[in-house]
């Protein structure tokens, strides 16, 4: 079965959420705000995350399902630490916000959860 549309939009979304943050994070680092080893930490994170989409877009449902439970957590983990992160931080977090939502409808609507499903057998 072949990748549905919203699938490969969610993979594009997710690679420009994870280049925006690995952005705001040096832009951060050169304004001061962080250290050089948050800068390191962040950049280490970051290159996780770069599985996911990779895995995503060859048929992983629980590469499917991490992702969004970790996208979550950061995403709340922000908001409970509002006081401690930069200005510019909150600000993409809100702005990448709709992104994040759209990536979550596309990654299971109904013909990527099908597509899924399906990729996993297929796979041996």
């Amino acid at each position: 079965m072949k990748m549905p549309q919203g699938v490969k939009q969610a993979e594009i979304g997710i690679w420009a959420t994870i280049a925006v943050s690995a952005l705001v994070s040096l832009i951060d680092k050169l304004q001061g705000f962080i250290s050089e080893g948050e800068f390191f930490f962040a950049l280490i994170l970051y290159s996780v995350f770069c599985i996911f989409p990779y895995k995503i877009a060859r048929g992983s449902n629980p590469a499917r399902y991490i992702f969004a439970v970790l996208t979550a957590f950061s995403i709340l983990g922000t908001f409970a630490v509002i006081a401690q992160v930069s200005k510019l931080d909150l600000i993409s977090t809100i702005l990448l916000l709709p992104v994040q939502a759209f990536i979550f409808y596309r990654l299971f609507h109904h013909d990527a959860t099908d597509w899924f499903g399906s990729a996993g057998k297929s796979i041996t």
